[in-house]
């Protein structure tokens, strides 16, 4: 159901009422649980359940399980982390990464395919020698980092 159900259904948790967002979430009848179906959760308390797919713009993650989505930013105090992608680096464009993937903008390659794309000499949108092509670089070695740490971690 979206938001304008869900905050008046008799099952609707008060962080869910409370919280800025738009999209579309289910309610279990047989316990409370919300599952998280798409669209973008601006800013609020995450209090329990399943995110299946969506934005998080920011706000406060307590627990549940996260299958999948782009994190952007916010806190994120525990749970479960399936996979999506998160957010790296303040550039023009976004930069964002998975285990096996780096999002860059409107383009998604594999961590070989950005190593091959970055060793080359094609231009996208920025010439390689700008200032802004200088920090989409930086945020994509962050991400290639990242990625490290966290298959290190597992």
């Amino acid at each position: 159901m979206y938001r304008e159900e869900a905050i008046k259904h008799k099952l609707c948790p008060q962080w869910l009422k409370d919280a800025k967002w738009e999209g579309r979430v289910e309610l279990s009848e047989d316990r409370p649980y919300v599952t998280w179906k798409y669209g973008t959760w601006k800013n609020g308390i995450w209090k329990y359940g399943t995110w299946k797919n969506g934005i998080w713009k920011d706000g406060f993650w307590e627990r549940g399980i996260w299958e999948d989505g782009i994190w952007e930013r916010g806190i994120w105090e525990a749970g479960i982390w399936k996979g999506g992608y998160k957010s790296i680096g303040q550039c023009s464009w976004g930069v964002y990464y998975s285990n096996a993937h780096i999002r860059i903008g409107c383009k998604t390659k594999t961590v070989e395919e950005w190593k091959e794309w970055f060793a080359g000499d094609e231009v996208y949108n920025h010439k390689r020698d700008s200032e802004q092509f200088k920090k989409i670089k930086q945020a994509y070695l962050m991400a290639l980092a990242c990625i490290e740490i966290e298959k290190g971690a597992q």
